[in-house]
């Protein structure tokens, strides 16, 4: 492949890289695609030199987001162009795609990058990632069972086979790789480096010392050296045996025991303890983005019901809120829509800062408030080190008497900083299950880092559904009493309609005229919300419409599937939209077929606007409504049966008298229950802490 066809890939002006030119991403992966197989072809390229090497690595050192990473990329494929056969430098350029605003071309880029080079690790373990995040995890697993449908023989494939699941947090089926590799190639330092890695990075650090040990004992005795590698990962594992001997000697993971140790440091520093109150005083909300997400929605609906009540002077409840209020968010730019609530914040008069763009250490290391503990970050997770580099300083200097943490990964970024910062409230608000009840979604660091900062007086765990909150107290063996309920507060949708709706509504009416009721739903299409069983389910139902409201990454495949089941001139996709009060205003049931739920919204809007549903058990979405009253539930979140949702729906629309009923029992339940001045009520008696029952030492069913 020559240098030319790389330079030749760029069209027109660049408005995102001054004087770069803009990216032509289909003629980027066509001149990829063009490119393979990139070995045994007799190109006869020569391999890139340090200096290449080094402004290449410098080249990805950037922040996601960055308006000069069109021109890096620019410069970064003209030396792809140079060495077209080194597959270090097209593992950079896909780093560097995946922090740039081309972020969803992703999967693509790594797809030909693992043609490209199917032996190496890292671009087809970075595959799987962007399978997982576009399509879904089960998509993921699927990719690697089509590529190696039984554990594979060779130590090549074996290694692909493990760090496929390894980044999927899949480790059992990691590990049987690992083990595989050792007893075909007990003699290669590279496995015993890759299984050690594996353990390191699940913080099994004491597994990790076996192996290695027994790596050691078996190498060959000619092998004149250790591998550099494994002496790395060696010395790390003892420095940290030295300096934390607690692994050795219990057996518990470093993180857990870093954790731990740095609670108690916070702890013995003294760390305030917000005094009884019947006010509340500065509040900073924390998240990771302002996505069209549920957990976004209820944090933008608390702060605009505190910050109304600052600018009127009205209580919320029997408390006055004297803020003031701010908001961090991780990034507003990181992918499509990430800002989608960002204008009503902005538009009542609360702050929103960006803590991925905040300066490390708050820009004076020597000085920050975190250099006392800063010995600890080497031993916890990036994620929680990342976060508390960039937020320990700022949390600081805002001074909040509360933080409100919303969500598992935000608790792992920000929750050890406003310990630090000296917070003496903290209120993590979890919006689902555990992560353990989500495929792909673990991280051994959760348990440990709930368990450690638990223990701190002021910090309270809190969710939106009784079922999540009985499912973190078993997780993480803490009393349930001590995890308090805070119900959604949902408003009804405008059913006003943008005139695209108005138009798209009446053509599908006129072409379904002889449809006797509507089934609408409103998701994100991925294999969560189970699309393609929806469709399965609504081609048993006769005399119906359906309207499918959403975006997301099997949309298209859900598009097909109505044509393979014969109902597509039934179905109405009206894509992402601002106006779902409108639709939902269309729709005489509404059926949700989801695998995990936190509170679902969309239940509650439905029922809201007096349309009754239909749902899985998942989560909390039993919770929302009235089983047989306000709508019906399937037997399982677990395995859906189109001909079950099916039957539900028919057996709602057999009596109109009924439907009504339930209609209009729909309208009721839901107002009564789930409405934002009761959710802001029940969020500021957290603040306050009027409800708080188990004190620090008695929260722990089972010490830790």
């Amino acid at each position: 492949m020559a240098a030319g066809r790389f330079l030749s890939i760029f069209t027109g002006r660049g408005a995102g890289s001054p004087g770069g030119r803009a990216l032509d991403f289909e003629t980027i992966l066509e001149t990829l695609e063009q490119a393979l197989p990139a070995k045994g072809n007799g190109s006869g390229h020569h391999a890139p030199g340090r200096r290449d090497l080094t402004e290449a690595t410098a080249l990805i050192q950037v922040p996601s987001g960055d308006p000069s990473i069109d021109g890096r990329l620019q410069r970064l494929l003209q030396i792809v162009g140079a060495f077209p056969d080194d597959e270090r430098l097209y593992l950079l350029f896909g780093r560097l795609v995946e922090r740039s605003r081309h972020k969803k071309r992703s999967h693509e880029i790594w797809r030909v990058i693992h043609r490209r080079f199917p032996s190496s690790e890292f671009a087809f373990a970075r595959l799987i990632r962007w399978t997982s995040r576009d399509l879904g995890v089960e998509a993921a697993h699927a990719a690697i069972s089509a590529q190696f449908p039984a554990l594979p023989d060779s130590p090549r494939d074996l290694r692909l086979y493990a760090a496929g699941f390894i980044e999927l947090n899949e480790y059992d089926l990691a590990d049987s790789a690992c083990d595989s590799l050792l007893q075909k190639r007990p003699d290669d330092e590279a496995s015993y480096v890759q299984y050690a890695q594996s353990l390191v990075k699940r913080s099994e650090f004491e597994r990790a010392v076996e192996v290695l040990q027994a790596g050691k004992q078996t190498i060959r005795a000619s092998t004149p050296a250790i591998n550099k590698d494994l002496q790395k990962i060696q010395k790390k594992i003892d420095d940290i045996s030295l300096r934390l001997p607690e692994i050795i000697v219990t057996g518990r993971r470093t993180t857990d025991v870093a954790l731990n140790n740095l609670v108690d440091e916070i702890l013995t520093a003294g760390r305030p303890v917000r005094p009884p109150s019947t006010f509340v005083g500065s509040v900073l909300l924390m998240t990771g983005s302002l996505g069209a997400g549920g957990a976004e929605r209820q944090l933008v609906e608390t702060a605009t019901a505190l910050q109304n009540a600052l600018v009127s002077g009205e209580p919320v409840g029997d408390s006055a809120v004297f803020g003031p209020l701010s908001v961090f968010c991780r990034s507003l730019s990181s992918r499509p829509g990430a800002s989608f609530f960002l204008k009503p914040l902005v538009d009542r008069g609360i702050s929103v800062s960006e803590f991925s763009n905040f300066l490390p250490y708050g820009g004076q290391e020597r000085r920050s408030l975190l250099l006392p503990y800063a010995r600890y970050l080497e031993f916890l997770s990036p994620q929680i080190s990342v976060g508390t580099i960039k937020l320990v300083d700022a949390i600081n200097f805002l001074s909040p008497q509360i933080a409100h943490i919303w969500q598992d990964g935000m608790v792992l970024e920000a929750t050890i900083a406003a310990l630090i910062a000296g917070v003496p409230r903290i209120i993590l608000s979890t919006r689902t299950m555990p992560p353990p009840d989500r495929l792909g979604r673990n991280k051994p660091e959760y348990v440990d880092l709930y368990r450690a900062v638990l223990r701190a007086p002021g910090v309270v765990l809190t969710a939106n559904s009784r079922r999540a909150a009985n499912r973190y107290a078993e997780w993480l063996s803490v009393d349930p009493a001590s995890i308090h309920v805070i119900s959604n507060g949902v408003t009804l949708p405008s059913p006003d309609p943008a005139p695209s709706s108005t138009e798209m509504w009446e053509r599908f009416a006129a072409q379904t005229a002889g449809a006797r009721f509507t089934v609408g739903t409103v998701i994100r299409f991925d294999e969560n919300k189970r699309p393609l069983v929806w469709l399965d389910a609504a081609a048993r139902v006769e005399g119906a419409r359906f309207v499918l409201v959403g975006d997301g990454p099997l949309r298209d495949r859900t598009i097909e599937r109505a044509r393979e089941l014969g109902i597509a001139d039934r179905v109405l996709f009206p894509g992402r939209v601002s106006d779902v009060g409108f639709w939902l205003s269309k729709f005489d049931a509404f059926m949700l077929l989801s695998h995990v739920e936190g509170l679902p919204n969309v239940l509650i809007e439905a029922q809201l606007a007096g349309v009754p549903v239909i749902t899985t058990p998942a989560g909390g979405s039993v919770e929302t409504m009235l089983p047989n009253e306000t709508g019906f539930v399937l037997p399982s979140e677990r395995v859906v049966d189109p001909a079950d949702a099916a039957a539900l729906l028919q057996r709602l629309f057999a009596d109109a008298d009924r439907w009504r009923m339930m209609s209009q029992r729909a309208r009721e339940w839901g107002s009564a229950t789930f409405s934002v001045r009761r959710m802001a009520e029940a969020t500021v008696e957290q603040y306050l802490g009027i409800h708080d029952g188990a004190s620090a030492e008695k929260r722990f069913m089972v010490s830790g």
